[in-house]
């Protein structure tokens, strides 16, 4: 199967019987060759695929990201996905005795609420994960105090998850430090949380500070008794930082998804067409070869060039066509000009 790049079409599907005729695997091969880059290519098995399958094809699916095609044995399960042009997208499963599945459906974007209540403001931290409440982590009543910890990869998974007592002892601000250097170089591209419970201002060490601060966080080092804080960032990414403190209430940092991205329109000269006012139509309007480039405006100086035709004699109803019998005149006098 072929899924069109954008449109998400499927614009061809095909069984080629690579069991007993060689020429299927060519005629698959060219498809292959001739799918435009970008579209999604969707291959698997029924039944048995192996035996007319051909070294060009082999050669074709292995360029194209498959790990596995030069293994196919005979009535084995195999599933393959892949963006062509992009070997690294490839998805593929392959196995002698069972069936085999790929799931080819997008991730879903992480979304993370994160709320840091100190202890005049409710005194808890509250992490939501893509909105569901089984995967929520939630630090609350008088046992837990200090900075929260949290590591997620990519996909919203908890990799780690510690709170730190910075209030009490200088002890767990090192131990916090620890923790964060622990994931600076095994952990890049991952998402760090950091937040108040309660009070983590009191203990915490210049040094913790100063790798908060690397992370990407700006109020850090101005974290005082009893602020609520929150801190998220991709780890080795500090531009990512998004970040909130506040000494007088509960404070909520989100982490949406990208849904919309702007695109500025091509840059494209317009002609305007003004219509006249017909009690004051000016008669007999001479133009040079140089008006084409400079001509007097009320508004403008005379020495901008002209990048829209006024055609102030021509009546509402000829607009249409007189405006560009306007143009053609112009480009008429461009020539002249030139030459």
């Amino acid at each position: 199967m072929i899924v069109e790049k954008g449109t998400r079409r499927v614009t061809y599907s095909r069984m080629f019987d690579t069991y007993l005729d060689p020429n299927e695997s060519a005629k698959l091969n060219s498809i292959l060759f001739e799918t435009p880059t970008g579209n999604l290519l969707i291959l698997g098995v029924k039944d048995d695929g192996s035996r007319s399958l051909t070294l060009d094809l082999i050669q074709t699916l292995s360029s194209l990201g498959s790990k596995f095609i030069n293994q196919l044995g005979f009535r084995d399960s195999w599933a393959f996905s892949v963006r062509k042009g992009k070997p690294e997208t490839a998805k593929e499963a392959k196995d002698s005795q069972n069936a085999v599945e790929l799931m080819l459906k997008k991730k879903k974007k992480l979304h993370l609420v994160a709320t840091s209540c100190s202890w005049n403001y409710g005194n808890s931290f509250l992490l939501v994960i893509n909105d569901d409440p089984a995967n929520n982590i939630h630090y609350s009543g008088e046992e837990h105090r200090g900075i929260v910890m949290v590591i997620l990869n990519k996909d919203g998974k908890v990799i780690d998850n510690q709170i730190f007592d910075t209030y009490k002892t200088p002890a767990a601000s090192d131990q916090l430090e620890a923790a964060i250097q622990s994931h600076l170089s095994i952990s890049v591209g991952n998402l760090i949380i950091l937040g108040v419970k309660d009070e983590g201002s009191r203990s915490l060490t210049a040094s913790a500070r100063r790798i908060i601060s690397s992370l990407g966080s700006q109020q850090i080092n101005q974290l005082q008794h009893r602020d609520s804080w929150c801190f998220i960032a991709r780890i080795g990414k500090p531009q990512t930082a998004k970040e909130m403190r506040d000494s007088n209430n509960s404070v909520t940092v989100s982490w949406l998804p990208k849904r919309h991205r702007v695109v500025p329109p091509p840059h494209r000269y317009n002609i305007h067409f003004n219509p006249p006012n017909p009690v004051n139509k000016p008669q007999n309007i001479q133009h040079s070869p140089e008006d084409l480039y400079r001509h007097p405006h009320p508004n403008r100086p005379t020495d901008v060039p002209v990048q829209s035709v006024h055609h102030r004699s021509s009546e509402v109803g000829g607009a249409g066509v007189e405006v560009g019998m306007s143009v053609r005149n112009n480009r008429a006098r461009r020539r002249d000009t030139i030459s």
